[in-house]
């Protein structure tokens, strides 16, 4: 048995054993009990997905019938596994330790912070325990490239799993509200009541046995990832304030608005459609009676559909009825009214080392996809109430006509119009005043519902193009830098490269009538956002390209792209070069990150260099070191053989194993992948722009800027009003560590106000 503080070496450095603890819990939190049904519902009002998926780990840990139906801990004193169950003494000797400052982990401790703060601590007496005594093994499998979930990460490691089928089952009995039925009407069974609830006990005991075996199987956190967790847990537990009375409006005119859509919906279509969640109905009434053939109802499908000039009048208002009602952005009504504890802030909101690459994935409120954009609207000059453009010249709010200025475009300011003004009225009154554009703009005010508390600001930044910015330096491509020096106006360069017309027309176009040159978007955004890492004709079709040129211009483009910008497809790397330009000849050659990282395989046990960059396999692990020092892992890389058609030289495909939640990307789970140069220079790109994120958020909080959410290039922090400045904060984020000095990163477009916003 290892004791406490021993060390065993595990990838590139070393694991510590530390005491650790596990909680079973009980809790009615995520469900609803119908009395008229006598059954138990989900809090969203259907569905199987209840509890703590439901609400998250703080709204569920404040939940007034939570309680403690187990803790499973072991010191690493050598004395063994103990498990406390309520009928007994406190558990002193863990009491003791916490309070003299030890350290203790456990998997996913956030879990286990919320019970303790809000279980043991507020309502047990027991003692607190800071977040800085924390240590999480979910967060070292993450950060070494494993998957996060105990059961995954114990399957990969090698170590015997737990009986999944006996926890799970134990769980739902045990830890969930149950179904009453005609024979046992009990809501609840509680372990003590019969002889098998020893298995939820035992099960408890298992769990901290599995996670300190994961713990030892993954290296510890660095001091400056330890330092930069720490940070993100108080973030998380400081969490963001919500603007609880405006959800609160706006989920009832949603709700009123369900009920007289419901209503139309089974109208229009004689009931075939009862409500408007009856999706597969309306699909079926729609082949069967308009001969519209819908292949799912995503939103992209229905735009699409819509943006057609064939079809049928009722299909149009039937498909116009879906779009508005499962509005993406209207959903996030339910996460904001669930997951917002007692005090109006919505905790846990950002998960750490998500991404391969170390970034940050948002939980519950999703930042990261919020919606950017309302709809265009006409604000009257009579009153200032916003007004669908349908409603041009007649002012819904004071029942006369008046010309309409032109529409405004989507803003800060305009969405606290909207929600200033639509959150005093019932579905009715706000359907009359925006009509269709209703949903579209209640999903744009859910930035919005992100808000200060009382007497309280927001203050946030962006840092500009951040991954542009890294892709030149980490290539090397000094004309790009030179433009990040300078006047950052990248898109118009890349246009003027591309198109031949001058740097200078740009510029004169965009003063001279006040709108971009219509080459900025096809030729100069498109480009920049699609090439970077080595993407084709259909990595430009992604953003819009298609709808600019034809496949022929856009290879074009492509071509003249790469031919401006040589460092960065050296970059890419290769394991062939032409012996001559447009020669077609080739000779064998391993350059740029593919070849290095292909080098790195074939030669294990030492790193291999390519610019700020660093390749090395230790222990079937590929590792690529980053600036900061920190580590991306590819775990079982392995090359495949082939011969390269252009030269008929050997050529390397090389694959890793990872954790894939994206069904987007593949199957789902532990599985091996493909990668090359293009996605070896994003992966680079984007841990570096992380790191200098992570950099800038330590700076903030350091300065006493209290940061509460942040996106891949963006932050923002809560202060009291008056407090700070924007040129401080943007000075902070861009102090850059001794890796960075000197890069052209910058942070602009700053704002203050009581309303999160993205303008």
């Amino acid at each position: 048995m290892l004791l406490a503080g021993h060390t065993t070496p595990v990838g590139l450095s070393h694991a510590t054993v530390l005491p650790d603890f596990d909680f079973e819990t009980y809790s009615e939190a995520g469900y609803v009990w119908r009395e008229g049904t006598q059954k138990w519902i989900s809090i969203s009002g259907a569905g199987k997905q209840s509890g703590i998926s439901q609400v998250g780990a703080p709204v569920y840990a404040e939940h007034w019938s939570t309680e403690i139906l187990s803790l499973a801990y072991d010191l690493k004193d050598g004395t063994g596994s103990r498990l406390w169950t309520p009928d007994m003494l406190y558990p002193e000797d863990l009491f003791d330790y916490v309070t003299r400052g030890g350290l203790i982990e456990a998997h996913n401790s956030a879990f286990e912070y919320y019970i303790w703060h809000y279980v043991g601590a507020r309502s047990l007496g027991w003692p607190r325990l800071p977040i800085e005594q924390l240590r999480c093994s979910m967060s070292k499998a993450k950060s070494f490239g494993l998957p996060g979930s105990l059961d995954k990460v114990s399957a990969v490691v090698g170590l015997e799993r737990k009986d999944k089928s006996t926890g799970t089952r134990v769980i739902k009995r045990y830890c969930c509200p149950r179904q009453p039925t005609k024979l046992d009407k009990r809501r609840r069974i509680r372990p003590q009541e019969e002889p098998d609830g020893v298995e939820l006990y035992q099960y408890n005991l298992q769990d901290i046995v599995a996670e300190g075996s994961v713990s030892q199987a993954c290296p510890d956190l660095s001091e400056s990832e330890l330092e930069l967790w720490i940070i993100d847990q108080k973030i998380n537990a400081r969490g963001v304030h919500i603007d609880v009375a405006s959800v609160a409006a706006l989920a009832a005119i949603v709700a009123q608005g369900k009920e007289f859509y419901d209503q139309k919906i089974s109208g229009l279509t004689g009931g075939a459609v009862a409500n408007t969640t009856k999706v597969k109905d309306l699909v079926d009434f729609l082949s069967a009676n308009c001969l519209v053939c819908l292949p799912n109802v995503e939103s992209d499908t229905l735009k699409e559909v819509l943006a057609r000039d064939d079809i049928p009048p009722l299909a149009r208002e039937l498909i116009e009825i879906r779009k508005a009602t499962s509005s993406a952005g209207v959903k996030k009504l339910q996460a904001l009214s669930k997951r917002t504890s007692e005090d109006g802030r919505m905790r846990d909101t950002l998960s750490f080392h998500k991404a391969h690459t170390g970034r940050w994935a948002s939980t519950g409120l999703q930042l990261q996809n919020m919606v950017a954009n309302g709809p265009m609207l006409a604000v009257s000059t009579c009153c200032g109430t916003p007004h669908a453009l349908s409603l041009h010249q007649f002012c819904q709010a004071c029942q006369i006509w008046d010309p309409l200025p032109e529409a405004e475009e989507w803003s800060g300011g305009l969405m606290d119009l909207v929600i200033d003004t639509v959150t005093r009225m019932d579905f009715e009154q706000a359907n009359a005043l925006l009509g269709p554009e209703l949903y579209d703009a209640i999903g744009a005010c859910m930035r919005g519902m992100v808000s200060s508390a009382e007497g309280n600001e927001l203050l946030c930044s962006d840092y500009t193009a951040i991954e542009a910015v890294i892709l030149a330096v980490l290539a090397g491509e000094e004309w790009r830098i030179e433009v990040f020096r300078t006047h950052g106006m990248i898109y118009e360069m890349c246009a003027s490269n591309i198109t031949g017309v001058p740097f200078e027309t740009f510029l004169h176009y965009k003063n001279d009538l006040g709108k971009n040159h219509p080459h900025r978007k096809p030729f100069g955004k498109v480009p920049e956002l699609a090439s970077g890492y080595q993407g084709w004709i259909g990595a430009w079709k992604q953003f819009g390209a298609d709808e600019h040129m034809d496949d022929d211009t856009i290879k074009k483009s492509i071509l003249k792209w790469r031919a401006d910008s040589p460092a960065i497809v050296e970059m890419w790397g290769g394991q062939h070069r032409e012996t001559a330009p447009g020669s077609w000849k080739f000779y064998p050659e391993l350059f740029g990150l593919e070849g290095t990282a292909i080098k790195a395989c074939m030669e294990p046990n030492q790193w291999h260099q390519w610019r700020f960059l660093s390749y090395g396999v230790f222990n079937d692990v590929l590792y690529c070191a980053l600036p900061s020092g920190r580590c991306i892992a590819y775990h079982e890389p392995r090359l495949t053989g082939s011969l390269c058609r252009r030269s008929g030289e050997p050529t390397w495909s090389l694959s890793h194993m990872c954790s894939n939640s994206n069904p987007a990307k593949g199957k789902i789970g532990w599985v091996r992948v493909d990668t090359y140069g293009g996605m070896l220079t994003e992966n680079a790109v984007q841990a570096v722009a992380r790191d200098i994120l992570a950099h800038g958020i330590k700076n903030l909080e350091a300065a006493g800027y209290p940061v509460v959410g942040h996106v891949h290039d963006e932050i923002f922090a809560e202060v009291p009003a008056g407090w700070g400045s924007i040129e401080e904060f943007e000075r902070l984020m861009t102090t850059l560590p001794h890796w960075a000095e000197g890069w052209p990163i910058k942070a602009a477009g700053g704002w203050r106000r009581r309303r999160y916003q993205k303008d």
